[in-house]
């Protein structure tokens, strides 16, 4: 638990390009802060749905500190309101910030959900 806790860092705020909602100020803490508080460094799997910001989530996560050997994330591009399938290049954004971490796409599901596995997880 001391190491979960020298991980965890202060609140700071997010601010998402070309997301369609207003502007709000939110005060946010990365995901590893939550896992830290937790005690869950050590993940079999991570679900990742929040509309949109996946991308810049998974930007704040220090993979280094964790050990998550497989993710499920939303991959939408929104128009308007409405989310659509996940492009070619937004799945290429996430397989870059995954790639040097280890992580292969494994599956694309639904046209919008992918799956990584880490590539020394058992």
């Amino acid at each position: 638990m001391k190491k979960a806790m020298e991980l965890m860092r202060p609140g700071e705020g997010l601010k998402f390009e070309n997301h369609p909602y207003p502007d709000q100020n939110v005060l946010c803490y990365p995901l590893l802060n939550m896992l830290a508080a937790a005690n869950l460094l050590k993940v079999d799997v991570l679900f990742l749905d929040v509309d949109g910001a996946e991308l810049d989530v998974l930007g704040t996560l220090r993979f280094q500190e964790t050990d998550i050997k497989a993710i499920v994330l939303e991959c939408v591009q929104f128009v308007s309101l409405v989310p659509g399938e996940c492009t070619e290049e937004l799945k290429g954004k996430f397989e870059s910030l995954l790639k040097p971490w280890g992580y292969e796409l494994k599956k694309v599901i639904n046209h919008q959900d992918l799956l990584f596995i880490k590539r020394d997880a058992q």
